[in-house]
């Protein structure tokens, strides 16, 4: 805040010494949510929260170490890497295009494709992400990518709670989502650790890598294996978020 124009902005500490940003003019709005959004720093209820249900990675980190990962993370997503990804996710594509055809077969059952894009989108973010297929789309869901990703009005209550309440308060009064969100989020950490962990052997001994996320971003001058892992939850995260509304929509419009 003291290092970017404030002109509207507004901080102040509310119940409770709880943390708010109020944007009060439409400048003020355009540094926060893009101009200047990551030198904004963010409160620490949010911080608290993303690093306790996700990670320590590009949505929580500020400034110039945000910077570093942005320039760690780029090279993953340059047009020459994406277009090599095209044959992979069209063939993920036909797999949920045969389980659904195979699942309403005789037309007496309704497939949710909401619940579908659920199951689908995670199984594209690990595959692209660091090259494991955990069989998603057949099984039709992962739990853990559901209790975290999914969007729940219980959750955005869940997420309020600990964004506005101080750290003391919220460990008084637990949220009831509490146990089964820090259970869901250590399973994703742990996943994405130990691939990192598998794909940064794999490079070191000379092997040939699978051309995905991982491979293009894990370079030891670049990170450690746990920035990574945190690089990799984000990535699914983002991949539910983006993903699954665009399927849905693309699966409506060709219905």
């Amino acid at each position: 805040m003291d290092s970017i124009p404030n002109a509207g902005l507004l901080y102040f500490r509310g119940v409770l010494g709880s943390e708010d940003l109020v944007v009060t003019a439409a400048e003020g709005l355009r540094d926060v949510l893009f101009a200047h959004a990551y030198n904004c720093e963010k409160t620490r209820g949010f911080r608290r929260y993303a690093k306790r249900i996700l990670a320590v990675g590009l949505v929580v980190q500020e400034g110039e170490a945000h910077q570093v990962r942005r320039r760690a993370v780029g090279p993953a997503f340059q047009a020459r890497n994406v277009d090599g990804l095209q044959s992979l996710l069209c063939a993920r594509s036909q797999r949920l295009g045969s389980v659904l055809q195979s699942h309403v077969r005789g037309g007496e059952v309704v497939a949710d494709i909401c619940d579908w894009a659920t199951g689908f989108t995670p199984d594209i973010a690990c595959v692209v992400g660091f090259g494991e297929a955990f069989g998603l789309i057949e099984s039709g869901t992962f739990i853990p990518c559901t209790i975290i990703f999914a969007d729940l009005n219980e959750k955005m209550g869940h997420y309020a709670w600990h964004n506005s309440a101080p750290d003391w308060l919220s460990r008084m009064f637990p949220h009831k989502l509490d146990k089964e969100m820090d259970e869901a989020g250590c399973v994703i950490r742990d996943l994405t650790l130990s691939a990192v962990e598998r794909r940064m052997s794999l490079i070191v001994k000379g092997e040939e890598a699978p051309q995905d996320f991982l491979t293009e971003g894990v370079r030891p001058e670049k990170c450690d294996a746990q920035e990574r892992a945190d690089d990799l939850v984000i990535l699914m995260a983002a991949a539910h978020e983006c993903a699954a509304a665009h399927i849905a929509m693309t699966i409506n419009l060709l219905s």
